[in-house]
């Protein structure tokens, strides 16, 4: 019963991937700028500037409303560098559904009816379905990433 659990979730996500164009990605990378390229995930800086990359980053789940979520990503090149961009999709929760609850037999034997209550629907995790990189400008001085910490 487990395999058929596991192979159910396999064909899902490859007719879900085939579905939104994944199964094919491109073969050459998106030039954004002279002599800086992103390919998917990857950026590479080959010149003597350090430059910011914007891109958008549609994530995605299967069970989950809305389906797509849209993240924007800032990714900062070193000069004759490559960076990775760093992409969090959020979580989504499945459609949350109605439960009947049991009736309440009380003192004297008789049935109560109880009324149902709303179950929120489970986490999702989402995956990068499609990136687009935006822009690549020069920014030699890259504003410090707040890391949340005092010290």
């Amino acid at each position: 019963m487990k395999h058929r659990y596991i192979f159910g979730g396999t064909l899902a996500a490859t007719v879900v991937a085939a579905a939104l164009g994944l199964s094919a990605p491109a073969a050459s990378a998106q030039e954004l700028a002279s002599g800086v390229s992103c390919h998917e995930l990857s950026c590479t800086n080959d010149t003597d500037d350090t430059y910011r990359v914007e891109s958008k980053v549609t994530c995605s789940a299967v069970k989950v409303f809305p389906m797509d979520e849209t993240v924007s990503v800032t990714t900062y090149v070193a000069p004759h560098a490559s960076a990775r961009l760093s992409v969090s999709c959020p979580s989504g929760r499945e459609m949350g559904k109605w439960e009947d609850q049991p009736d309440r037999i009380k003192s004297d034997g008789t049935r109560e009816h109880q009324p149902s209550v709303w179950k929120e629907g489970d986490l999702v995790p989402r995956f990068v379905a499609r990136i687009e990189h935006l822009s690549a400008v020069v920014d030699n001085d890259p504003k410090l990433v707040r890391t949340g910490s005092a010290g």
